[in-house]
């Protein structure tokens, strides 16, 4: 299966997973929260502002989908207590009181609501509802909001993850998108990041600290928690962005993409990841130099790289879905392909649990071929290098998410699958599920992409 290059994007990408889409918000945005039409020190009047949409390739349970932002608005963290689980949501992954009760007067602003009332249908389950239901408008809240203390400045980004999610790279990576998205329909250019979770500490929790240090301009540090203070604060400006479950990284998730397209929106919010990270994209592994040119200068062309991801339990992992139970064999298949297409290849079986966000996304820059179970770390494909491939391997015929298959064609990336066809290969124990690969077939595929990669 391979992406067909489009240049420019069909206007159907552009319309639902491009620039159009992009400027799409704006186009609905509404005034939710009016301010005073004559206020007593204007510099303080509020306002809320909410873009939402019906999005045919969002989950409908997340509706409407909403991107909000607010000017002049307090936050009283002494009033958001910590929660199992969102109000508006009870009974979903309630694990562990990392969550906020918002209650009445949470969030303070100098305006009214638009009809002269709240209205909760207009805001999603997703921790919309709850944020918005607990800002208290009017006149009661305007010697709050005139004589809290001012935070910094900077724009902030409010962001509420999911309970163990917040530590899964696909589900991290719907929240950047949904971060990235709403910086770009904004226009900011500087911000601020402050967690409206408490979630334990978790191996994404880097990607939050960089974005924190890039819109400040600063050294690395970590992004801020609601939890972490005490006083009411006032933002001069600051965005709720769509809930992570409000992202177009959940659609098709069992049909073919409607976009098979590496459209100006996924390539954007790959190098903004990268930048995050201070890695340069130079067009391609070689510095984009093709295998005919670097033969002409008489340079021994960069071997092609395989990256097996390997899910390994560990400490902290004691029980582990879809591994690969003969990793050795499979590596030693893939080792002895090649040379091809005048270029060795090269093979290596990789821990990503056990590399920093740093290392993994630049060792995914330098691979040719990524392989590897379905699982969270082939959300990597989304930041690959355009033209480089994807194998994909699943323990069952069908019924698995195609989620990755898309990420890569949106990325730009060859893709591949093999699905195990023998339910004999496929065991439980206590420790997860364990599936016996073809290897000889897995190598044929593998030998199919790399030949593609080495003919772009």
């Amino acid at each position: 299966m391979r992406p067909e290059a489009q240049s420019p994007e069909s206007a159907y990408c552009q319309e639902h997973f491009g620039s159009i889409w992009l400027q799409r918000w704006n186009a609905v945005a509404e005034l939710d929260c009016v301010p005073p039409a004559t206020p007593h020190g204007a510099g303080h009047a509020s306002r809320v502002i909410c873009r939402r949409r019906h999005d045919e390739h969002m989950p409908a349970a997340s509706a409407p989908h909403s991107l909000c932002d607010l000017e002049n608005v307090v936050i009283d963290p002494s009033l958001a207590p910590r929660a199992p689980c969102p109000r508006h949501r009870p009974g979903y992954m309630c694990t562990s009181r990392t969550y906020h009760r918002y209650d009445p007067g949470s969030f303070r602003v100098r305006c009214a609501w638009g009809g002269g009332a709240f209205n909760a249908s207009r805001y999603s389950r997703d921790h919309g509802r709850d944020i918005f239901e607990a800002v208290s408008a009017g006149a009661d809240a305007s010697e709050d909001v005139t004589q809290a203390p001012t935070a910094a400045s900077l724009p902030t980004l409010l962001v509420t993850r999911e309970i163990h999610e917040h530590a899964n790279l696909y589900h991290t990576l719907t929240d950047l998108l949904n971060a990235h998205v709403t910086l770009r329909v904004l226009g900011w250019t500087r911000w601020s990041v402050l967690l409206m979770d408490d979630h334990p500490a978790g191996g994404m929790d880097e990607f939050w600290a960089r974005l924190e240090a890039a819109g400040r301009g600063e050294a690395v540090g970590e992004a801020a928690a609601v939890g972490g203070g005490r006083r009411p604060t006032r933002f001069l400006r600051a965005a709720v962005p769509p809930p992570g479950y409000s992202s177009l990284l959940f659609a098709h998730l069992y049909e073919d993409n409607s976009c098979a397209e590496n459209t100006e929106l996924f390539r954007g919010f790959r190098l903004f990841i990268l930048e995050l990270f201070g890695i340069r994209d130079k067009g391609g592994r070689d510095g984009g130099a093709s295998l005919k040119e670097l033969s002409t200068k008489g340079a021994a062309p960069a071997p092609l790289r395989m990256t097996v991801i390997s899910r390994r339990l560990g400490p902290k992992r004691r029980r582990l879905a879809r591994r690969i139970a003969n990793e050795d064999a499979l590596l030693a298949a893939l080792r002895s392909l090649g040379p091809l297409d005048g270029r060795s290849v090269e093979a290596e079986l990789v821990d990503m649990g056990a590399l920093s966000l740093g290392a993994q996304l630049r060792l995914v820059q330098q691979t040719d071929l990524l392989v590897g179970m379905h699982g969270a770390g082939l959300a990597h494909a989304l930041l690959a290098r355009p033209g480089s491939a994807l194998l994909e391997l699943w323990p069952q015929r069908d019924g698995i998410w195609r989620c990755y298959e898309h990420f890569a064609e949106w990325a730009g990336l060859e893709y591949g699958r093999w699905a195990n066809p023998d339910p004999g290969r496929h065991r439980k124990d206590g420790s997860g599920d364990l599936t016996t690969v073809d290897e000889v077939a897995v190598a044929r595929l593998a030998e199919e992409l790399l030949r593609r990669v080495a003919a772009r």
